[in-house]
């Protein structure tokens, strides 16, 4: 692609160098509290609107992108987390290596990047309430400088940056063009790019009606889609294609019936890994060599103590939902350590947690798609109209009652993928070895009780429960749950043994997924520690610190629009990303 002259026109350089305490408006929260609204506020929004868990990692993964490399360009060593080296703008003023600017880029790369996913007022609630209306800068221009930089000279894009004094929102500009640009290869196939010709066997461009996420490894269910088992023996025998993840059907309540398919099949094949050098590195699992009768006879009698037990119904609730996880614990660390955590080690946090999940889950969905064994759901309902005390489907209901085999389900809808290894036994894994491995390198302290929901000892402060939020979280979750996690290894243990209560995972899923995934929270640790390429991180800041005080005491409340001359080089226009926030 050749660099087209008019980039450089009508770009507005700021007159003289910024003070960022004139242009962190006065409205706006610290930068540790903004940042976690944020955060909550697009997690909370994904949950509600029922995304898979791998896509809302991956697209959790982009917000972390975000956060670090905002970091990256406001700091002398950081390195670039994509490319492991420093930012190919070269290095900005240390007098802007502050906690203000880094913050104000990465609001500015959240609201590019939920442009250019198709909403672009996605965040327009907060912008307005914080004083950034008229600021926010939607010029994407900045992707074709890269692309230029990667034809072999950055001096464009320093010369970019230099023209606009280094502003945190033309820093921006160039992060979320880079991460834009990283979608277009990292294997999760997130637009839709490719498809998968059954002709050919390859995966080859999309031409037309293509499909975010969709599969380009030509994966088929080889069980029976009718549902009807071939019964070599007994209803009671698992054998031949019967072993095979079997589509379960989903339905809105409402008439509307769904066979599911198999989401994201692809990934553990074709993702980049971000603590691997290829997936190809990863561990695997051997085969769980099942009894399906004895395995799912086990199920049925865990459902039924689930079912009177309302604080299994909580954890396994909890549990469910990674995003309320990692950011009940994440905002522990922040409280068991306030004094120490500042902003900078945050988003190191952050990135570290991110790279872990992200890893963890293309880890189990290979060995998901590998094995591809079937759910316990599947195999009880093939027992008819025997008859089991169980579950009934009634959350409300204060112990079991007797039920068809055939009407038999899981606690909570079965998700779309195959049953061997257990995803959520391999995340909660890299979420607790991280998090104790980052706070004994930074602080020399694991944490401990970790109170979930708004229960005694609980701040009330955990993700979805944040009585500060305004505006608020799409839908509060988790708030009324009460329990204590004693540490990092009694949460990958209650993570785990979670997903058995519920139904959704034979005993084996569970136990070989923590083998697994063992030592990937210590690999992201050390991947934050190369990122972090021994930085002292600048002007760190640290709850409570004072805020830097405008010099001519007036925040600036407006800047130029755009030239069309640089929207005509808007990134939009080689690069439709999907709309994430729209599945």
């Amino acid at each position: 692609m050749k660099l087209s002259p008019l980039f450089f026109l009508g770009l507005p350089a700021l007159a003289a160098g910024y003070e960022v305490a004139c242009e962190y408006p006065t409205t706006m929260p610290d930068p540790l509290v903004a940042r976690a609204h944020l955060h909550q506020f697009s997690g909370s929004y994904l949950m509600y609107s029922k995304v898979e868990t791998p896509v809302v990692i991956h697209i959790a993964s982009l917000s972390s992108l975000c956060q670090i490399n905002c970091l990256a360009y406001h700091d002398t060593t950081v390195l670039d987390v994509l490319t492991k080296q420093r930012p190919l703008g070269g290095d900005i003023p240390e007098e802007y290596h502050n906690a203000w600017s880094r913050m104000l880029c990465i609001a500015q790369c959240f609201d590019l990047i939920s442009s250019e996913a198709g909403q672009p007022e996605f965040y327009t609630p907060f912008w307005e309430k914080w004083g950034l209306t008229g600021l926010m800068k939607r010029d994407n221009g900045a992707g074709i400088a890269i692309l230029a930089a990667q034809g072999g000279t950055d001096q464009p894009l320093k010369d970019y940056l230099a023209s606009h004094d280094y502003h945190p929102y033309y820093v921006a500009q160039v992060v979320a063009s880079e991460i834009l640009l990283h979608v277009l290869d990292d294997g999760w196939n997130a637009l839709g790019e490719w498809t998968y010709d059954t002709e050919t066997g390859e995966a080859v461009k999309c031409t037309a009606n293509c499909q975010n996420y969709k599969d380009t490894t030509g994966y088929f269910p080889k069980n029976h889609p009718t549902g009807k088992p071939e019964l070599n023996g007994t209803k009671y025998e698992v054998t031949g294609t019967d072993m095979y993840w079997q589509p379960l059907v989903d339905n809105d309540g409402k008439g509307f019936f769904m066979a599911q398919e198999h989401v994201t099949p692809h990934i553990g094949y074709t993702a980049k890994m971000k603590l691997y050098d290829s997936v190809d590195d990863i561990p695997v699992t051997p085969p769980p060599e099942y009894n399906f009768y004895e395995e799912a006879l086990k199920v049925v009698d865990r459902l039924k103590d689930a079912s009177g037990d309302d604080l299994k119904k909580q954890k396994i609730a909890f549990f469910d939902n990674k995003l309320l996880v990692l950011n009940t614990v994440e905002n522990h660390v922040k409280q068991q350590f306030s004094e120490k955590y500042s902003f900078e080690e945050e988003l190191l946090y952050i990135e570290g947690m991110s790279a872990g999940e992200h890893d963890a889950t293309v880890m189990a969905w290979r060995e998901k798609v590998r094995h591809d064994l079937v759910r316990p759901t599947t195999v009880i309902h093939r027992w008819g109209s025997d008859t089991l005390n169980t579950f009934s489907g009634d959350k409300t209901a204060d112990g079991p009652v007797d039920i068809a085999a055939r009407d038999f389900h899981a606690f909570q809808r079965v998700m779309p993928h195959s049953e061997y290894p257990s995803g959520s036994g391999c995340i909660c894994t890299a979420y607790a070895e991280f998090t104790d491995a980052f706070t004994m390198g930074y602080y020399n302290e694991t944490i401990s009780n970790v109170p979930f929901g708004e229960g005694e000892g609980s701040t009330g402060e955990g993700y979805g429960c944040d009585p500060t939020m305004d505006p608020p979280l799409f839908v509060q979750l988790g708030c009324n749950d009460s329990f204590v996690i004693p540490d990092m290894p009694g949460l990958i243990e209650e993570c785990g043994q979670s997903r058995l209560w519920a139904g959704f995972h034979f005993t084996a899923a569970v136990t070989e997924s923590l083998v697994l995934c063992k030592g990937i929270g210590y690999k992201a640790y050390d991947h934050v520690q190369e990122v972090r390429n021994g930085s002292t991180l600048g002007q760190k800041f640290y709850k409570g610190d004072p805020r830097p005080t405008c010099s001519t005491g007036d925040v600036v409340v407006s800047k130029d629009a755009t030239s069309a001359a640089t929207a005509a080089a808007h990134l939009s226009v080689i690069f439709p990303l999907l709309a994430f926030f729209t599945m």
